[in-house]
Order: C-alpha cells, then sequence, then structure tokens
C-alpha cells in the first residue's frame, strides 16, 4: 500500500505539471482540492497546448499501463470528449528495446538450449519493441528447410511491472471517482478492471498464438490470406 502511494504521487506530479488541473473547472471539486489546486507550484507550467495533447504527454510519461489505458480511453468516445479520444488515439507504446543479452537469456532459459543451437540466425536487433515485449528477426532449421520467423519476447519481470502499475492505476481512479462526483461517468475504475483483464491475456502469448493458429485455419481457403504459422515447439 505504501509503494502504491509513493507511485501515486509520483504519477500526481506528472499530471499536475500537464496542467491537467486547468481542465477541472467544469468539475465541482471539494473546496480542499480547489485551494490545493490555486495555490499550487505546478501552475508555474503552461497550459497553453490543447488539453488531450498535455494529457497524452503524461500518460506517455507515467509509463506503459498509462500508454495502454489511454489507448483504452480514446476507444470510448461516449466516456471522453471527443477532442481528448482522438487525440489519445494517437498514442503509441513503442518504447526503448531492453537489451539483447536479457533476450537471449530468456530465450535459453525457456529453452534450456543455447541460443545457437535453437537457431540457425539470430538478428540481436529487435524489429520492434512495446509495453510489453519486443520482436527479433531469426531463423529456424525446420525438417532441413531454413525458415524465416519471428520471435516475440516478453520484457523481463512484465507482470510484476504491470501489475505494480495497475495497483497505483487502480488507486488513482477511486480517488478521482470518490473526490469528484462527475467523474463517475467515466467509469474509471471499470476501464482499469478491463485493461487488467487485456493485458493479463496479452502477457501469456499462447492465447495470441492460438488466435492466429485459429485464424489461419479459419482463413485457408480464402484468396489473399497469409497468417504465419506458429512453431509450437518454441
Amino acid at each position: 500500500m505504501l509503494k502504491d502511494l509513493f507511485r501515486l504521487i509520483k504519477i500526481l506530479h506528472i499530471f499536475l505539471k500537464a496542467r491537467v488541473d486547468s481542465d477541472l473547472e467544469e468539475f465541482n471539486l471539494p473546496k480542499l482540492i480547489r485551494l490545493f489546486l490555486l495555490i499550487s507550484p505546478w501552475k508555474l507550467y503552461s497550459a497553453k497546448e490543447p488539453r488531450g495533447k498535455r494529457l497524452k504527454k503524461a500518460l506517455e510519461e507515467s509509463g506503459p499501463i498509462f500508454i495502454k489505458f489511454g489507448q483504452l480511453l480514446s476507444t470510448r468516445p461516449d466516456a471522453m470528449p471527443s477532442d481528448i479520444a482522438n487525440t489519445l488515439k494517437s498514442l503509441q507504446d513503442d518504447l526503448p528495446p531492453f537489451p539483447t543479452d536479457q533476450a537471449t537469456n530468456l530465450i535459453e532459459k525457456e529453452m534450456d538450449s543455447s541460443i545457437n543451437e535453437i537457431f540457425s540466425d539470430f538478428d540481436k536487433e529487435p524489429i520492434a519493441a512495446a509495453s510489453i515485449a519486443q520482436v527479433h528477426k531469426a531463423q529456424i532449421n525446420d525438417d532441413g528447410i531454413i525458415k524465416d520467423v519471428a520471435i516475440k519476447i516478453l520484457r523481463p519481470n512484465i507482470k510484476k511491472t504491470f501489475n505494480d502499475e495497475i495497483d497505483a492505476l487502480m488507486l488513482l481512479a477511486y480517488l478521482i471517482e470518490s473526490l469528484i462526483s462527475k467523474t463517475k461517468r467515466l467509469k474509471l475504475v471499470e476501464v482499469v478492471f478491463l485493461l487488467k483483464e487485456i493485458t493479463n491475456h496479452e502477457m501469456d502469448l499462447r492465447f495470441e498464438a492460438a488466435a492466429a493458429n485459429e485464424f489461419a485455419e479459419n482463413t485457408k481457403n480464402d484468396v489473399g490470406f497469409y497468417v504465419p504459422k506458429i512453431y509450437w515447439n518454441f
């Protein structure tokens, strides 16, 4: 709980720095909060940029789970003002990749073999890196035939990181709904619960592999469709 509180304070600093206080005037805030915002040092920061752009920057600075939260909010034009929802649609979760030696160590641990025994070739530079995983090109020997493959690797300790951030985000959503009654229509706590369910599924790559397998089976006779093969032994 104490860790969540410290994380929450850090997050509040980021959002106040983005001057979200200037967008809260339409809400009937408690007097104590209004007084705090009135004398807060964050007023030294500019609020000239559009509110959607400022919120987008704050979400990006807060971390991967907040980026995903913003992406999810962008699909809720029924709950979010259209200008904010449209801006949040441009949120990307392209992030710096984690070190290649960590990626190879994770693979070798899972496969119980050295990287050179598993792949004919392994590209050390990732071709994509997002909030949950990153992707490397590689080649495998499939019954004497060399085939190009994409290797998707979960970030180290990603489940713990996400669960910690989700707890902080849940606390923030609960406080906002409790203190600002008008925000209850946004159903922020409900959105966070949905986000938790989605990310837990995304962190189990077997679901993604099974979905790709099923899609391949359903479209095998359709012209113009190609779904990459899943190598289940990996």
